[in-house]
């Protein structure tokens, strides 16, 4: 019998929310800092490269990253999770070697063919950044269904934002130039220094010394058949991080660095509301594999209306506090960043109508729909891209700002529209709270589920209830 309990959910949920909690105020500490030191133009410059970056890194798995979640979740063998991992990372390097060689190549052409050197820069520290984050964004995903989400976002949420303070304070103090690109090296070697904490100690520590040990028997025909199994999902792992990170490449484009800067400092602080979201969301990938496994629907939609609920109203409240405090973030950053406060409510109410969805990814993601969500994505980014550039270009930044919005409003619409469609999951909050925090339970039909990778097992709910 697959049921859903609620306790269990909001028990990982919550203590990451902990975690998450404590990484807001070191992040967004080591954010206003870098603003505060780098300026508008070099921090323009440095958030338009990292933005770059996360959307090459979030790519570089090229999907194998959401099979390889998906697999862990239902997986019980040592040796298979070993060999999983090694496969999936072998599949990051070898399209990180193609990315690399193409971030050169695009990087030669811009400097010597197209005269465009800020162009070239951007790319340039792209590169230097996309392959850290990769191998972080990897670390997470294996982290989650094994040992939990609190304990698999401590590493990001602490050492990264931490570390990475203290070294671009320590180049003021030291009198070294700060500038986009000595943050960006600073923000690399701090990732590097994170992942090889996190994996060479702790519960991870033996999860990669078994990858280490069957990655010597990877061929390469097994990873060309992973990333033909992955290819579906890599869209769906980029489209996220894509409508998020293309952002600022667009405002580079239809605006000034400047604008280009305020639109990178709003656009992380209106979505603060949207982290328990992103907690709630991180937690549900397993149960919704189990539960798509036996096809116990009832039980999904309660979960996923379960998690809509908690996690809007958990947005309704952070949302009001973030409004409230919305003005201190221009004191602090001084007249050169005033746009920050015309932009910022058009993109805080962009993140309501996101958290009023609930868990659309994970259920995409986990319950057969990569096909919809890819065809979905590869129409609605350039539909979000060019309203966003258009309004921008006649409105300037508050016009990109409301491109924005109506972006999300149309694309919320949409996914609920097809999720409901296909698996008759109604993706809104629950009206009657009490409903939101009952146990369900039903019997299911037995279903194997043949796209699901490796012959395993699900005992991981209770396992990463305990874990949590």
């Amino acid at each position: 019998m697959s049921r859903f309990h609620p306790s269990a959910l909001l028990q990982d949920a919550l203590g990451a929310l902990l975690v998450r909690g404590m990484g807001i105020v070191l992040t967004f500490t080591s954010m206003t800092i870098a603003a505060w030191l780098l300026g508008p133009t070099e921090y323009g410059t440095y958030a338009t490269a990292l933005s770059l970056a996360m959307l090459l890194a979030s790519l570089a798995p090229l999907g194998t990253d959401r099979v390889l979640s998906k697999s862990l979740s239902l997986a019980t063998c040592p040796r298979e999770i070993g060999r999983e991992t090694a496969l999936t990372h072998a599949c990051m390097i070898v399209v990180a070697i193609f990315f690399l060689a193409g971030i050169l190549l695009t990087s030669q052409i811009a400097s010597g063919v197209l005269l465009n050197p800020r162009q070239a820069r951007l790319i340039q520290l792209s590169a230097l950044l996309f392959v850290p984050l990769a191998l972080t964004y990897l670390r997470q995903w294996i982290a989650i269904p094994l040992i939990g989400t609190r304990k698999a976002l401590t590493t990001e949420q602490t050492l990264l934002p931490l570390g990475f303070t203290i070294s671009i304070v320590a180049f003021k103090q030291l009198g070294i130039g700060l500038t986009a690109s000595t943050a960006a090296i600073s923000y690399a070697i701090v990732m590097i220094l994170a992942v090889t904490m996190a994996v060479a100690s702790g519960p991870l520590r033996p999860v990669y010394a078994e990858a280490a040990r069957a990655g010597t028997s990877i061929t390469l025909s097994a990873v060309l058949g992973r990333l033909r199994l992955g290819f579906p999902f890599a869209i769906v792992s980029a489209g996220g991080v894509a409508s998020q990170t293309l952002m600022p490449l667009t405002i580079a484009a239809c605006c000034s660095m400047e604008d280009t800067a305020c639109f990178a400092l709003a656009l992380p602080y209106a979505a603060l509301p949207a982290i328990p979201l992103g907690i709630f969301s991180l937690s549900t990938i397993p149960q919704c594999a189990q539960l798509y496994r036996d096809r116990n629907f009832p039980a999904a939609n309660q979960l996923v209306r379960s998690t809509a609920t908690f996690t809007f109203l958990m947005a309704v409240g952070a949302a009001a506090a973030v409004w409230i405090g919305s003005p201190l973030l221009s004191r602090l950053l001084g007249n050169s960043y005033a746009e920050v406060g015309r932009v910022f409510p058009l993109l805080l109410l962009a993140t309501m109508v996101d958290c009023l969805t609930g868990p659309t990814i994970p259920v995409m993601q986990t319950m057969g729909l990569e096909t919809q969500y890819t065809r979905m994505l590869v129409i609605f980014l350039p539909v979000q891209l060019a309203l966003v550039y258009f309004l921008g270009k006649s409105a300037g930044l508050h016009g990109a700002g409301v491109g924005y919005l109506l972006s999300r409003c149309l694309w919320n619409l949409a996914i609920v529209w097809q999720i409901h469609k296909q698996r008759g999951l109604l993706m809104l909050p629950f009206v009657n709270l009490p409903n939101a925090i009952r146990e369900y339970r039903a019997p299911t039909i037995p279903t194997k589920i043949s796209n699901l990778t490796g012959p395993f097992s699900s005992n991981t709910s209770s396992t990463n209830a305990e874990a949590a």
